[in-house]
């Protein structure tokens, strides 16, 4: 009688029947037969079948290599916009006699600025002058201003010292508006020279904003001392000039620029003499690690103040 094993088991096979008995191993299992018809045990161990419509397989798109399209899109130029033209300012007319001169040569003197100013207030003279102070008549009649060519065009002339103690400028007073006017018309149609250089010339009005109170009369017995570092101070410089006479009126010694890098005092003497013998005996001297500079100012800068 032929023999089935079966996972463990031994299965015996009956001819008359045509059915398998499966014994087990075990002596427990002896006496407990089970009856399997051979197509229960064929499907209890065979391959789960396979299910007669299987799910459709996803298609794997194919990629194809495409050339990359490096052509921009057309965009419409953007419009620019253009830039608003200022409006031009319309000056008016001047309300003082007072002009400032800007960016004068550094060696330039009084004389120079008096000279340039009378060349050219005496082409303006020859057209005639505006008198802006007139009473107005009406009818298109424009009064001219009447003046003796002896009188002077400039009442007073005042220098205006930069941050380093050195003139640039000078702040000059018309002896009326009129003739401020006429000079300014003048400078914004054709460049106005002192000595060799073209320099600036503006409107100048004398307000409490832009003038110092305590203004300087600047000199020849006055000096400016530079160079003079963080640590000196007023009496330092005081004390380094105490051979010398010194003025009596007002302070004799003052911090002009109280920059670290800029340090600058001026020293007013009783006279040119000792201002001139100080430079002449200081020049060079060191204090506090620092070599100082002298320089004295020029005779021609007389009655002025600084700004």
């Amino acid at each position: 009688m032929p023999i089935i094993r079966c996972f463990g088991r031994r299965a015996l096979v009956s001819s008359s029947r045509g059915a398998i008995t499966c014994a087990p191993n075990s002596t427990r299992a002896l006496g407990a037969t089970r009856h399997l018809s051979l197509t229960q045990l064929v499907d209890k161990n065979a391959a789960p079948p396979k299910a007669l419509n299987p799910p459709p397989k996803k298609e794997q798109t194919r990629v194809v290599n495409q050339r990359p399209n490096n052509r921009k899109k057309f965009q419409a130029p953007k419009q620019q916009k253009q830039p608003e033209k200022k409006k031009e300012k319309i000056s008016g007319l001047p309300t003082s006699s007072w002009v400032i001169i800007r960016n004068i040569p550094p060696m330039s003197t009084l004389t120079d600025i008096l000279f340039s100013i009378d060349e050219v207030m005496a082409a303006q003279a020859e057209g005639g002058i505006v008198d802006l102070d007139a009473v107005w008549k009406g009818g298109g009649q424009v009064s001219m201003l009447e003046r003796d060519p002896s009188d002077d065009w400039v009442r007073s002339a005042h220098i205006v010292l930069s941050s380093h103690g050195r003139p640039n400028a000078w702040r000059i007073e018309f002896c009326n508006r009129s003739l401020a006017h006429a000079f300014l018309e003048y400078c914004r149609a054709n460049r106005f020279h002192c000595s060799w250089k073209p320099v600036l010339v503006e409107a100048w009005e004398l307000r409490e904003g832009n003038k110092n109170t305590d203004a300087l009369e600047i000199s020849d017995s006055m000096i400016r001392v530079e160079n003079g570092g963080d640590g000196m101070t007023v009496d330092h410089v005081r004390h380094l000039f105490r051979r010398y006479d010194l003025t009596r009126e007002g302070p004799s010694v003052r911090v002009f620029n109280e920059s670290s890098s800029h340090k600058l005092f001026l020293v007013h003497f009783a006279d040119p003499s000792w201002a001139r013998a100080a430079v002449r005996e200081l020049q060079g001297v060191r204090v506090h690690h620092n070599f100082l500079r002298l320089a004295q100012y020029p005779k021609q800068l007389v009655a002025s103040d600084n700004c």
